[in-house]
């Protein structure tokens, strides 16, 4: 069954479940109603095409009016389920808002959900013993907010809105607040601060949850130039990557702490695999090839003998919302352009139980084939996710050094695997 088939299922099955479990055969409705509309989006997408004289490819256009497709598409009358009366603020395990209201991939719920002979009852049932579980107020909560960082007069500098990133960054004369958009889990980095304020690391010790500003609140730590101590700056390393003291940490009292969350870094393999395959090597350009804050639109030498070292061992593709403009940067490398995984028209998309749309293109695109992801935006989720179900590396870079000579390592070991 195609994504058009699953999406009207899986309407059905939360929304009109009642309605779902009426259906006689409810393989062969969903399988007629991906039939109709795929045929219907290739009649419109020829259209576009025809009407503005091939600047955009077939696949764009089918692109295009899938997601409105996707958008519009009708389902029966929602009926009330136990969903109605849950508040917003339930929460999963691990500190996400719910959005979307089905637990993160790999979970037996989406087995249920996208089995056309499982009946709707029964995901229902599931669910509703899956949210039981689920705690009912943010888990990390502070009643004795500091009022002053609130009621100052300045209203912060907006130092980093990071384009696709949605946490953002506000500094105040008392502290620095992460903005969290509601409904979504702190991403890439500030999920790791997440993770270890509630396991209390030192090195991330003094942030709160403030659900009142909506953003999680850290004091603002100076250094003192005394020597960190051993132990904790190794772990502080062994949680974030290595840092730069001064301006991603500082140490006060000998205890490192970091005050740049958005350079942490990490990576997340799949365990060690025979493979008979190349795998791919999917590339990000902003934060990895090119790193942020660079005014600049070439590889620099060390970059191109990076990828020189990394073409024996992988197939590269591009996964960049550059797509096929990134193969500019190939000029004069001698290499014959990348293929593109099409992750902007994507993004729009239903990220299917991930956190990233992209995550959908990109399992696409490498099908059977093991492969290593490279991205300063993915998050822990998505990456705990796909080395799960994938043969697959996923590292993430600092995005102000972006693609350095340890990712290399790793990268070719991972490969050698």
């Amino acid at each position: 069954m195609g994504r058009f088939g699953r999406e009207a299922m899986r309407r059905w099955k939360i929304s009109s479940p009642a309605a779902f479990d009426a259906l006689r055969d409810p393989a062969a409705y969903f399988n007629h109603i991906d039939a109709h509309s795929t045929a219907l989006v290739e009649q419109l997408a020829r259209g576009d095409l025809a009407r503005h004289g091939g600047q955009r490819d077939l696949r764009f256009w089918i692109d295009q009016q899938s997601r409105s497709l996707l958008e519009s598409m009708p389902h029966p009358p929602r009926e009330h389920t136990f969903l109605d009366d849950i508040g917003d603020e339930a929460i999963d395990p691990r500190g996400r808002f719910l959005a979307g209201r089905m637990p993160q991939r790999p979970h037996e719920l989406w087995t249920l959900l996208e089995d056309p002979t499982a009946p709707a009852i029964l995901f229902q049932l599931e669910l509703r013993a899956w949210y039981e579980t689920l705690p009912r107020a943010p888990w990390i909560e502070q009643t004795n907010l500091p009022l002053p960082l609130f009621e100052s007069e300045n209203p912060g500098e907006l130092v980093r809105v990071g384009g696709l990133r949605r946490p953002e960054i506000r500094q105040w004369p008392e502290a620095t607040v992460v903005g969290i958009q509601r409904g979504s889990d702190l991403e890439d980095a500030f999920q790791v601060l997440a993770d270890a304020t509630t396991a209390e690391r030192s090195w991330a010790s003094g942030g709160y949850i403030d659900r009142s500003e909506g953003g999680l609140v850290l004091p603002p730590w100076r250094d003192d130039s005394s020597e960190p101590d051993a132990d904790e700056l190794a772990l502080m390393v062994g949680d974030c990557g290595p840092l730069q003291r001064g301006t991603e940490y500082v140490v006060t009292a000998g205890r490192p702490r970091v005050v740049d969350f958005h350079a942490v870094s990490w990576n997340i393999g799949s365990p060690r695999r025979e493979r008979r395959v190349r795998p791919w090597l999917l590339l990000d350009v902003d934060g990895v090839l090119l790193r942020e804050g660079t005014a600049t639109d070439h590889l620099s030498p060390k970059t191109l003998r990076q990828l020189d070292l990394l073409r024996q061992r992988y197939d590269f593709a591009w996964a960049t919302s550059w797509e096929g403009s990134a193969n500019t940067l190939l000029r004069g490398s001698g290499q014959e352009p990348w293929p593109v995984v099409r992750v902007v028209s994507a993004a729009g998309n239903d990220p299917d139980g991930y956190d990233s749309a992209r995550v959908v293109p990109i399992l696409a695109f490498v099908g059977d084939r093991p492969f290593a992801w490279v991205d300063d935006q993915i998050g822990r989720r998505d990456a705990d996710a796909l080395t799960h179900e994938c043969d697959c590396l996923v590292v993430r870079p600092n995005p102000r050094r972006g693609l350095d000579d340890d990712h290399v390592d790793r990268l070719l070991a991972w490969a050698q695997s």
